[in-house]
């Protein structure tokens, strides 16, 4: 792992080359990463080259090392939203200026809701982790919350990206277990595509397996109407879930600059 033992020279937010691109990579670490693995998680996040990084499951315990490597590299803007408790959170980390929005909204649990602005990508993040069926309640705040972002701002650049815990019958999953599926649809209704079925038509992967050996698409991004012609790239990174980093795959996300940007 990267160390921080050495003191780290302040880097300035990059300015970006408005004529390239950039990558966001979104991962669920699986209970902050816990000791053993950090410093595999930090190699494997920066080998995908990120300008942004969304970290869900994050920890107290364990985020400042993770936030410190990161930032060792030049992923040091940063932006949180953790729960008062040891519970898991949510962590953004960009080489450019990154504005926090808020409030989280009402019944959204600690830790599951991070908006933010990042003004040099002209891009807003909404990173998510909703939480699975076993807590309706808390889920559908988190939904009700993601419409409501949506809704609020027809025109912008916002990519809702992280753990949705649900995805489309038959094809993110063998079966029709999910449930929540009709807030995807509505997200598509207002114009919303998850990038990486709008690049891959037809084609099946998973994200996570739960223990029964079952796959399931559940980590998605989903690019408002002002990003889908500047979508380049989306994939999922699967080694550092069989290898055992997680229980989820990593995503990346390509996308170009604004031309306003």
């Amino acid at each position: 792992m990267p160390t921080t033992d050495h003191p780290r020279h302040a880097e300035s937010p990059r300015s970006p080359d408005p004529s390239g691109s950039f990558v966001v990579t979104s991962w669920n670490i699986r209970h902050g990463g816990g000791a053993q693995r950090m410093g595999a998680i930090v190699l494997e996040i920066l080998a995908t080259t990120p300008d942004l990084v969304l970290l869900t499951e994050c920890r107290r315990t364990t985020l400042g090392q993770i936030a410190a490597a990161l930032a060792d590299h030049g992923l040091n803007q940063r932006a949180e939203s953790m729960p008062p408790d040891t519970g898991n959170g949510t962590f953004l980390a960009g080489r450019c200026r990154v504005e926090q929005v808020g409030p989280v909204p009402p019944g959204v649990p600690p830790g599951r809701w991070l908006h933010a602005r990042v003004p040099d990508l002209d891009l807003e993040v909404l990173g998510v982790h909703i939480p699975d069926a076993r807590r309706p309640t808390e889920r559908a705040a988190c939904w009700q919350g993601v419409l409501t972002a949506a809704r609020a701002s027809p025109g912008s650049p916002l990519l809702i990206i992280g753990d949705l815990n649900t995805g489309r019958h038959m094809q993110d999953e063998p079966g029709r277990t999910f449930t929540n599926t009709a807030m995807l649809g509505q997200l598509a209704s207002l114009g919303y595509v998850d990038g990486w079925r709008h690049l891959h038509p037809g084609e099946r992967e998973f994200s996570w397996f739960s223990h029964a050996g079952r796959g399931f698409r559940i980590d998605h991004a989903l690019c408002a109407p002002a990003l889908r012609g500047r979508l380049v790239d989306a994939r999922y990174v699967h080694h550092v879930r069989r290898d055992g980093l997680s229980d989820h795959a990593a995503l990346t996300v390509t996308l170009r600059m604004s031309p306003r940007a």
